[in-house]
């Protein structure tokens, strides 16, 4: 029993730091948390990386995705992640929607 417990705490310190790693949902069947909801998003994102610069289409993704698609659930901000959660989260969901840069320089622009 303590072992579900800890392992039940972990998951949800996991989650509250990353957001939950649901699938991306289209924004029109998710009430609320839309672009249409918030229109102080900032847009384009630019992220300079060690592989070259990264700008992310910040308000086309919100229009199409409930924010906890890629924030938390309990309030959206800068996401802090490493490489390897944003190769998991962005270019697999590029992969699983069959669109977005999915290559190393489709994305990383030097």
């Amino acid at each position: 029993m303590r072992t579900l417990g800890m392992t039940m705490f972990f998951a949800a310190v996991v989650v509250s730091a990353y957001g939950s790693p649901t699938l991306a949902q289209p924004a029109s069947s998710v009430p609320g948390k839309t672009a249409a909801k918030n229109a102080t998003l900032p847009d384009p994102i630019v992220i300079d990386t060690s592989e070259g610069r990264i700008t992310l289409p910040h308000l086309a993704h919100a229009k199409q995705f409930h924010c906890n698609t890629c924030h938390s659930e309990i309030e959206p901000g800068k996401i802090a992640w490493d490489k390897d959660t944003a190769h998991a989260y962005c270019r697999d969901c590029h992969t699983r929607n069959g669109k977005g840069p999915i290559t190393c320089a489709e994305c990383h622009k030097k």
